[in-house]
């Protein structure tokens, strides 16, 4: 994986790829913006209730990445209780551009107020694992 740059959910702080997942076995998942229902019902909670199993497994670490900057993915972490999921924000979308996995959302009524504020870029849903 080509060494990318990401905001850190303590704001002003920034981790590389190296930081979050060199010599470590990671999940990471993503979702297409934090607060939205599916993501917060279903989502990032059943990571984190399944984060022992996972580690069972030999796995190190989870993380979540959203195109979200640092302040919202941390209210979205206080407001889930996360404790066990680390979140990944992608303000700019640029580590989820180089990735090839930002896409345009097309206007509808629900996105019109979060593409206001993210100029129409999300995520693609998804999850790997990075050995």
């Amino acid at each position: 994986m080509s060494q990318l740059k990401a905001q850190t959910p303590s704001v002003g702080s920034k981790k590389t790829t190296d930081d979050y997942f060199k010599g470590k076995r990671v999940v990471l998942f993503s979702l297409p913006g934090a607060f939205t229902p599916t993501c917060s019902t279903y989502q990032l909670p059943n990571y984190e209730k399944l984060f022992g199993e996972f580690q069972e497994q030999g796995i190190d670490a989870i993380y979540c990445l959203s195109v979200n900057d640092a302040f919202v993915m941390n209210k979205w972490g206080k407001d889930q209780g996360v404790e066990n999921v680390g979140l990944i924000p992608d303000g700019s979308g640029e580590f989820t551009r180089k990735m090839g996995m930002l896409v345009k959302k097309r206007q509808s009524r629900l996105w019109l107020p979060l593409m206001a504020l993210c100029g129409h870029h999300r995520r693609w849903r998804n999850r790997g694992l990075v050995p």
